[in-house]
């Protein structure tokens, strides 16, 4: 299917034709740009991932993207051979909600790709979605625990890539002294500025 539109003008030479415009012709102006500008985009073929599983946090298991979807092979039991694996726990609709979110800045920066320019304001977007298909597949990770001072800190590993994502202690005293080195440094920059 092809959208075409259809444009009113007078002249080809911009200036020419705004010196031939009458009143009727400025208020249809008007209105065929902003159809103009009323752009219509289509992303085609976003193949995203989303966790199915309400176990891990999910802001530490999207970092560990991206995931090698070219390789994916046909499941067979001894991939879990001596693994303990987990089924999902949200389910499609569900599953839909997290994905559109995921696409949303990707839908965003078409738009303003097609819009072009230095500076872009979307003042509306419809989005529709179509030829939606969904699999199900098993992605390789590690998740472990470690106790510090009492406190249990959990990561996660991609074992494809070996990304690791997750909790640590921090140093309260290494950042302080990380923050006073980094305002002596430029406390002496500036001073042998000022000095010449």
């Amino acid at each position: 299917r092809k959208d075409f539109m259809n444009i009113f003008y007078l002249h080809k030479d911009p200036i020419q034709a705004a010196e031939w415009h009458c009143d009727k012709h400025v208020c249809k102006m008007i209105i065929e740009s902003a159809q103009m500008l009323s752009i219509v985009t289509r992303q085609k073929n976003i193949d995203l991932g989303y966790m199915a599983s309400d176990t891990l946090p999910r802001e530490y298991v999207d970092e560990l993207e991206p995931w090698d979807l070219p390789a994916l092979t046909p499941y067979e039991d001894a991939f879990l051979s001596g693994f303990q694996s987990e089924s999902y726990t949200v389910d499609l609709r569900g599953g839909f909600d997290i994905a559109k979110i995921k696409m949303e800045p990707e839908i965003e920066e078409t738009i303003r790709w097609d819009i072009g320019g230095d500076e872009q304001r979307i003042h509306h977007k419809t989005t529709y979605y179509s030829d939606i298909t969904f699999k199900y597949i098993l992605l390789p990770v590690w998740i472990s625990a470690y106790r510090f001072k009492d406190k249990t800190y959990q990561f996660l590993v991609n074992a494809r890539t070996g990304e690791v994502q997750g909790e640590r202690p921090w140093s309260w005293i290494k950042i302080t002294l990380a923050v006073l080195a980094a305002l002596a440094v430029i406390g002496t920059i500036i001073y042998f500025a000022n000095e010449k």
